[in-house]
């Protein structure tokens, strides 16, 4: 979408990630670098005998996936693998330009190139600036090619870009699953923007669903709503501030301050012994965990949180955290509805209680940048060194 000759980006907040269960639980062709241009012979000195002739330049190589291109806009123009834009005078190659191509090419939101090809500082990628609000498609050999902008390429550019704790984005900019959100994955987590909060970066991938029991109701597997008071927080920021500082509200330590997509925490139950879990998901309004081996309950069992609004009459500020387990049964999982109501319902209450009792009366405050909020000098980070 365009706002006056602004294009708004958004993205996403952070997903959320969380971890924990307790013994009622359960427990992500290349193209190298351009091969450099000999660089023109130094002028001989005047001689009796004629100087060499200059070596005639080195091709530049070709893959298949990419077009390693940057050359000038003139041979760009005469390559076969590139298409040449005589409107800005630049060029878009290889996997780049198919990408660029599926996003609409000039008559999309990019608009056309106002940089060739260039190389990125680490030599593994490459990359295009496009007239788009902060556009630009990156290619890597591991990600492939991706478009990123607007907000969320500037918090990008602001932890380092791919040299970063995040490195290249491994998608394209998306909308959330709750709708109003935007974001990027990349290989180290993602950038969510929202229109209150910004551009926020987090140590997670966005997931767009959580797992789901494929036998609701069988023997071992339980499902349970528990009350929240949420007061003015929606169920997506009450998922976010939960997943940013579990240790502040899950049931259980052991993962920490935060959660994140692929984390292992041992949880300390209150039996004395440790229940294995790793995060496997997180999005805009819960997050799973699996149990590992040596879990009470038994490796591989799923159990996901998530935070609902409740819409009954009278119950303004009301949430429900909805709890659902599930998977192979062995160990205490074997006892069923007795794991179930003796173990798994207590647990579950005390972190819903955690959460109502221990969540600040208001969000933060808005913070990160915003689509509107630009410097005075647009960022595009083919005219920067660094």
């Amino acid at each position: 979408m365009k706002i006056g000759s602004v294009r708004t980006r958004v993205s996403l907040v952070a997903a959320v990630a969380a971890a924990g269960v307790i013994s009622g639980l359960l427990a992500a062709a290349p193209a190298g670098a351009a091969t450099p241009v000999a660089a023109p012979p130094t002028t001989a000195a005047p001689t009796t005998t004629a100087p060499s002739p200059a070596p005639a330049p080195a091709p530049e190589p070709k893959s298949p996936a990419l077009a390693r291109s940057n050359v000038t806009p003139s041979v760009a123009a005469n390559d076969p693998n590139c298409t040449f834009y005589p409107q800005t005078g630049h060029s878009v190659c290889g996997a780049i330009r198919d990408h660029y191509n599926a996003l609409g090419g000039p008559n999309g939101f990019l608009g056309y190139p106002t940089s060739d090809e260039l190389g990125t500082p680490n030599g593994a990628g490459r990359y295009n600036v496009f007239q788009g609000y902060y556009d630009h498609i990156y290619w890597s050999p591991a990600t492939g090619a991706h478009e990123i902008g607007g907000a969320i390429f500037q918090q990008w550019g602001n932890s380092g870009y791919e040299t970063g704790p995040l490195g290249y984005p491994t998608t394209d900019e998306r909308v959330a699953p709750d709708g109003t959100r935007r974001y990027n994955n990349f290989v180290g987590g993602s950038i969510v923007w929202s229109p209150v909060d910004g551009a926020i970066t987090d140590l997670y991938p966005v997931s767009d669903t959580l797992p789901t029991n494929p036998q609701p109701g069988s023997y071992g597997s339980y499902s349970m709503g528990l009350p929240v008071q949420g007061r003015v927080w929606t169920p997506q920021q009450v998922a976010t501030e939960v997943v940013n500082h579990i240790d502040q509200y899950f049931t259980f330590t052991g993962c920490g301050p935060t959660l994140y997509v692929g984390k292992t925490c041992d949880l300390n139950t209150d039996i004395g012994v440790p229940a294995p879990v790793q995060v496997i998901a997180i999005n805009s309004t819960g997050f799973a965990l699996k149990s590992l081996p040596g879990h009470p309950e038994g490796a591989g069992r799923t159990i996901t949180f998530v935070f609902e609004a409740n819409d009954v009459p009278g119950n303004l500020g009301l949430e429900t955290l909805q709890v659902d387990a599930f998977g192979p049964l062995s160990n205490s999982s074997l006892l069923g509805p007795l794991n179930t109501e003796g173990t798994a319902r207590p647990s579950w209450t005390i972190f819903a209680d955690n959460i109502s009792s221990r969540l600040p009366e208001n969000p933060p405050p808005p913070g990160g940048v915003g689509p509107l909020s630009v410097p005075a000098k647009p960022l595009v980070r083919g005219q920067m060194t660094h």
